[in-house]
């Protein structure tokens, strides 16, 4: 393994790194950044805000979701799902005090699942 020279950064060794079914994306973490790669339009920096963990990228690479947390360590998450347009939509959770991790999607990118978590 080596590094990939990404968005003007390294892939963060040990991070995420998402491949979509069609092989034309790619998304990493790019110094403590979501970075999507996709052939024929390059690096984009995915803008959530704060601490961002991916955790699925749907068959074509349009959608990413993942959960994402306002600073490092801490246990207030809240699940997102990233779309192409650069929209982004953060999850709530159905129940006050529960954080909502967003684990995999469906291979359209239009279904999300995921879990809550208390906090603490």
């Amino acid at each position: 393994m080596r590094d990939t020279l990404l968005g003007g950064g390294s892939a963060n060794p040990g991070g995420t790194v998402l491949v979509s079914a069609d092989g034309f994306t790619l998304v990493v973490e790019v110094s403590v950044r979501p970075v999507k790669w996709s052939l024929g339009n390059g690096p984009q920096i995915l803008s959530i805000g704060g601490y961002s963990i991916l955790t699925s990228v749907s068959a074509n690479g349009n959608t990413v979701a993942g959960f994402d947390s306002p600073s490092f360590g801490s246990d207030d998450l809240q699940a997102f799902r990233w779309e192409d347009s650069g929209q982004v939509f953060m999850l709530d959770s159905i129940q006050p005090g529960v954080s909502t991790v967003a684990t995999v999607i469906s291979a359209d990118g239009r279904v999300i699942s995921g879990n809550g978590l208390p906090c603490r």
